[in-house]
């Protein structure tokens, strides 16, 4: 009983909770790292990605925005312009 009280409290202390997917945490993250080094006013950016990528994360949502895709987490990523947050952009 007592290691698995240890072993409780080591999960609650090291497992968080994951609010989305990787591929758009990524894309987000790289339009995020664009904006800081190249800082300017953007009507439009091009986003490439693999076919895996893109249908892993084409029709996941984005924690808090009520909205899907890689589209949206480029725009994200590229209004905050903090990639030091890494995919918590």
């Amino acid at each position: 009983m007592q290691q698995f009280s240890e072993i409780l409290a080591l999960m609650r202390q090291e497992v968080v909770p994951a609010l989305g997917c990787t591929e758009p945490a990524a894309v987000a993250l790289a339009a995020s790292f664009a904006a800081s080094v190249f800082p300017a006013a953007y009507d439009d950016i091009t986003v490439i990605v693999s076919q895996n990528i893109l249908k892993n994360g084409m029709g996941v949502g984005i924690p808090n925005t009520g909205l899907v895709g890689l589209e949206i987490a480029a725009a994200l990523g590229l209004i905050v312009a903090k990639p030091e947050r890494e995919l918590q952009v």
